[in-house]
């Protein structure tokens, strides 16, 4: 029992030191019983931005002046609900698009590409005008190997 209680104390640990910054702004909620239950906008904002590069083309995403996103990241702000949930809804569709092809520079190319499933539109366009949904059934067309 004593032994099972340090193990999980011990994760519990490495949880919290891997999902925060030297800031101490987490990346992760985690829960009174040490479990992760999701990241927080800081860690959201900042996976955005390595997938797709800069700060600028994240703001662009999202349709945010290009400051909002270092403050996100900084933890100087909380992004309001709208922008939480489309921050949500873009690492979602990243997320899935990584697993497709792998390399962030391929999702780049295919975000901002004109898209055939989305008659012609942008991907980065569709997230931010009518949200993820079209944007993942192009996605899932994709993994099919359906072109258009």
């Amino acid at each position: 029992m004593a032994q099972q209680k340090a193990k999980k104390d011990a994760a519990r640990k490495n949880l919290q030191h891997a999902t925060s910054k030297p800031s101490d702004v987490g990346y992760v909620t985690v829960n009174s019983r040490g479990r992760a239950t999701g990241l927080q906008p800081a860690g959201r904002a900042e996976i955005a931005e390595s997938v797709l590069g800069t700060k600028a083309r994240l703001a662009e995403a999202l349709g945010v002046s290009a400051s909002q996103p270092t403050r996100w990241i900084s933890g100087e702000e909380r992004p309001s609900a709208v922008n939480e949930r489309a921050l949500v809804d873009l690492n979602y569709v990243l997320e899935r698009a990584q697993l497709l092809w792998g390399s962030e520079q391929v999702v780049r190319d295919w975000l901002y590409g004109h898209n055939g499933h989305l008659g012609g539109a942008r991907p980065v366009d569709v997230i931010r005008l009518e949200g993820a949904t079209p944007v993942i059934e192009a996605l899932e067309a994709a993994w099919a190997g359906g072109y258009a």
